[in-house]
């Protein structure tokens, strides 16, 4: 295979792998969204929930968690840490995805084959409710995200009259996910502004590194195949 069509199966393969990390970062929004209702609603009326939570894991997984809603909204808490850390880390992915396709669509068109999906053709005319949706999933979901978990945790500290090890673990979590939201969207911030990080403005100002890793990845594979 030549260069143009090692490039072109390496372009079409990291398209692949963006739309499965697109399909991940849908699932966790949905997740994380029903996460953040739940702690809504504890922060609304926690006995009740607590109560109906109980009731629900008593019935299908034989656990009994009376009187311990401090347990339950610890687990809670912790749940949505994971999966704040997921999406973040997902939608990290997803930009630095989006921008290793456009390096790959300008080396193949540097190639003599013109490819514009994710480039300029993707920008030109972009519509006003895409930027609106952009904007939604960007920065007023993880601020959404940051007013409830606040709600949350001052709701918490007024319910307990005294300190517990939960409310700490509780405390904890809530600033490790006010920090990771922060970060995100200071990263969002200087990408809009093209103040990438060093690593990323490597990969895009590189014009030889795609064939040359997919060159040597090729030389590596055939010499493997030659030994045995």
């Amino acid at each position: 295979m030549n260069n143009i069509e090692l490039l072109f199966q390496h372009y079409n393969d990291t398209y692949s792998v963006t739309n499965e990390t697109l399909h991940t970062r849908n699932n966790l929004f949905i997740c994380l969204f029903l996460t953040i209702c739940f702690l809504i609603l504890f922060a609304i009326s926690p006995e009740n929930m607590s109560n109906i939570v109980n009731l629900f894991l008593k019935e299908n997984y034989k656990l009994d968690f009376t009187s311990q809603i401090s347990i339950i909204q610890t687990s809670l808490w912790i749940i949505l840490l994971y999966l704040t850390m997921r999406y973040f880390q997902t939608n990290i992915q997803i930009e630095r995805h989006y921008a290793y396709l456009s390096k790959l669509e300008y080396e193949l068109t540097k190639e003599g084959l013109k490819i514009d999906r994710e480039g300029k053709n993707y920008l030109k005319d972009y519509p006003f409710i895409c930027d609106l949706i952009d904007i939604l999933y960007k920065y007023l979901f993880p601020l959404f995200y940051i007013t409830v978990i606040i709600y949350k945790i001052v709701c918490e500290w007024k319910m307990n009259k005294e300190i517990s090890i939960s409310l700490i673990i509780n405390s904890l979590i809530f600033g490790l996910c006010v920090f990771l939201c922060i970060s995100y969207i200071v990263y969002l911030a200087k990408k809009q502004n093209n103040q990438l990080p060093q690593e990323e403005i490597s990969l895009l100002n590189s014009n030889t590194l795609v064939i040359d890793n997919i060159n040597t990845s090729t030389t590596t594979n055939n010499k493997k195949k030659k030994k045995h």
